[in-house]
């Protein structure tokens, strides 16, 4: 294949991404950049992201880019596979992936009508096809940019490191399972990085590292005392890292089961202040089959878009109780949980719900009384 660009510093963007603007919303266009960019860019027909660089070089919010991901795959636009080439063109694919701290690569799909690189052997060209706006310029010479050049790679290059994606899935954490008036994610800074890469150089994998954050934060979710500490350095000191592994596994081991449901931001103590706004359901609520196929279609979509660790801290237990005329009923299994799913979702399962069923549906959330 023939890796030509017009100059340093420059990205080839294919027609069908300018030529159709309008079929593409603001998140997806971002997404479609973010993959050009990355593999175009480098002359590469596909690149390895995680979504959390998708997010961060979007400029947008998860929730916003999974569904975008999720549409361009969809429509054909986006391909996204995994190490092995095996097509994930499902949400749930990509999210068994990602748990699985595997590979995704992207690339954009240049089958299409308009053809981005041509790969048969072509003679040097001296100047572009369309004509020179201004004749008294010199023609603009195609460079070769197969090794990149040194004054560009510095700039253009971008790596993530191990650590990098450790503190990115540290911050992600973080903000969910806390309430900030301001969230600031930590930096991969060098100092930020010196307990994790010193764990990672004693020989314990990256994947170990995030299992014992997942397991903190599973843990100690709206405690404000251990927000402080759950930070790049606590975790991975030498006189807490191999404890705190070992717990980790065992509670995977036994299927990561719920350990603290304190909604963010309320301390252990207050709980006896949640739930009393709620109806209470008496004795064992029972998933009614109607509401439960509409709840699986709302969960699929909304474990596509949040931590897999909020899913499990306010959604995992909940119980679809009953469908009726423009209402769903949601059976939490305490107040804590109804408090928590009321503020951080009821929004966007109420939209979800509405898409589901093809009309407004409104959210009701009681609370199991046993």
């Amino acid at each position: 294949m023939t890796k030509r660009i017009l100059k340093p510093n420059t990205t080839q963007t294919p027609d069908l991404i300018l030529d159709n603007l309008p079929a593409f919303s603001n998140a997806e266009l971002r997404v479609c950049l973010v993959v050009i960019r990355s593999t175009l860019g480098w002359n590469k027909e596909s690149d390895w992201l995680t979504q959390s660089q998708v997010v961060k070089r979007a400029g947008m919010s998860r929730a916003s880019i999974s569904p975008a991901i999720g549409s361009l795959v969809e429509r054909s636009i986006l391909l996204v596979r995994d190490e092995d080439g095996n097509a994930l063109d499902t949400p749930a694919k990509r999210k068994a992936i990602g748990e699985a701290h595997r590979k995704i690569y992207y690339a954009l799909n240049v089958e299409g009508p308009v053809q981005i690189l041509d790969s048969s052997p072509t003679p040097p060209v001296q100047e572009l096809d369309r004509p020179c706006p201004d004749p008294g310029k010199a023609p603009v010479q195609i460079l070769d940019t197969t090794t990149p050049t040194q004054d560009n790679t510095q700039t253009l290059q971008e790596t993530e490191t191990p650590a990098d994606r450790i503190i990115n899935r540290l911050n992600e954490l973080r903000e969910a399972s806390w309430q900030w008036a301001q969230f600031r994610p930590l930096k991969a800074t060098k100092a930020n990085a010196e307990h994790i890469n010193g764990r990672l150089g004693e020989g314990h994998p990256e994947a170990g590292l995030v299992l014992v954050l997942e397991y903190l934060a599973a843990k100690d979710a709206g405690d404000e005392k251990s927000r402080q500490f759950f930070d790049c350095v606590t975790p991975f000191r030498t006189a807490n890292f191999d404890r705190y592994l070992t717990l980790a596994e065992d509670w995977d081991a036994k299927g990561r089961p719920s350990l603290n449901r304190t909604p963010p931001g309320w301390a252990r103590d207050d709980r006896s202040k949640l739930g009393s706004e709620f109806s209470h359901v008496t004795g064992v609520a029972k998933r009614d089959d109607a509401a439960g196929q509409v709840w699986d279609e709302v969960v699929a979509t909304l474990k596509a878009t949040i931590p897999d660790t909020s899913y499990r801290t306010w959604l995992a237990d909940a119980v679809p109780f009953e469908l009726s005329n423009g209402s769903f009923k949601l059976v939490a299994p305490d107040g804590f949980t109804a408090s928590g799913i009321k503020s951080r979702y009821r929004s966007e399962i109420e939209r979800l719900l509405s898409d589901v069923r093809g009309e407004p549906t409104d959210l009701v959330i009681e609370v199991r009384h046993t």
